[in-house]
């Protein structure tokens, strides 16, 4: 056991809690661990309680696994020129990228969840005429939520719903749920400016809407089982993305906020990992299809072909693609 006053993440101080370190249990494994939950906080209370013996009265406060700082630098707002808010960024990205392969990721909260599509570029580019880039990835998310009951949404949830739906990264369906149609209708329309290589979901809510348009021979749309041994890979992925600041949000306000809700904690009986998030309240949905996208970009060919531009299109208030 670590003494009283004793830094538990220092290397010095673990042979009081590891007698056979460096015969079972090699230092090189630890400071692995220890550097992970330095960039990975989730991970510390385990990493507390097997490696240095302390266990607190109380268990650590659970916290997500993306660090704000780590998600806030990656907003790279300074790689579209002339843009000065979130929502301008991403409207002129797409513009400079129409006819680029994309993944697309979907998962579906009827009432008490959002809604979400991820659009995600492995290749993009962010200037005109430039080459697209291949140490980037790019996620655009849209979120969508029944118009009915999000007052009572922003006040349960303590986020400002109404502002990120007049900003256009919520966008509002009529009722008090999700038509499954509107959906379809916003996927089919990123398939007429963007070459969408295929589409991942998940099956609990979205196994109709997807198989619509799987007959409509528009996009391919695969199954994503939400289970470790098929999240792991992405998850682990999109965390090395953060921490590398390879991956580009633009700064979305909503999609920070679920970013800060996530947790990927491992299986302690099987191993792996997957997006869960804090509580009821602290919604994951953006992740969740930015995840499942991320599982269909491991899944097939990374294209590295240049492509047209298709023209321009602009984003209206409903958040659907224009000419």
């Amino acid at each position: 056991m670590t003494s009283k006053g004793d830094d538990p993440l220092d290397e010095k101080c673990w042979p009081k809690a590891n007698p056979s370190l460096g015969v079972t249990l090699q230092t090189e494994h630890l400071i692995k661990n220890r550097d992970e939950v330095k960039q990975v906080p989730s991970g510390l209370n385990a990493f507390l309680q097997y490696h240095t013996n302390v266990w607190p009265e109380i268990s650590l406060q659970r916290v997500g696994s993306v660090p704000a700082r780590s998600w806030d630098a990656c907003a790279h707002m300074e790689l579209i020129a002339g843009v000065t808010n979130p929502r301008d960024a991403c409207k002129a990205f797409l513009k400079l990228n129409l006819g680029a392969p994309v993944h697309l990721g979907v998962d579906v909260g009827l009432t008490s969840d959002l809604t979400a599509v991820a659009m995600l570029f492995s290749e993009p580019r962010f200037a005109e005429n430039a080459a697209p880039v291949t140490d980037k990835k790019v996620l655009i998310v849209q979120c969508f939520a029944p118009e009915d009951g999000l007052l009572e949404k922003e006040k349960s949830w303590q986020v400002p719903l109404s502002q990120w739906a007049r900003e256009g990264f919520i966008q509002l369906l009529p009722g008090d749920m999700i038509d499954p149609r509107e959906i379809r209708k916003f996927i089919l329309d990123i398939a007429t400016n963007f070459r969408v290589v295929e589409l991942g979901f998940d099956d609990w809510n979205a196994r109709v809407m997807c198989g619509d348009i799987n007959e409509s021979g528009a996009i391919k749309c695969v199954a994503v089982p939400q289970i470790p041994k098929e999240l792991t890979s992405p998850s682990r992925e999109f965390l090395q993305a953060i921490n590398r600041k390879e991956l580009v949000h633009f700064g979305n306000p909503c999609l920070a906020w679920q970013a800060g809700n996530v947790v990927f904690e491992e299986d302690e009986k099987h191993g792996g990992t997957k997006p869960q998030k804090l509580s009821a309240n602290e919604k994951i949905d953006g992740i969740a299809a930015s995840i499942n996208a991320w599982h269909r970009l491991l899944a097939t060919p990374v294209f590295h072909s240049i492509y047209e531009t298709r023209g321009i299109i602009t984003l209206d208030s409903r958040g659907s693609f224009h000419e």
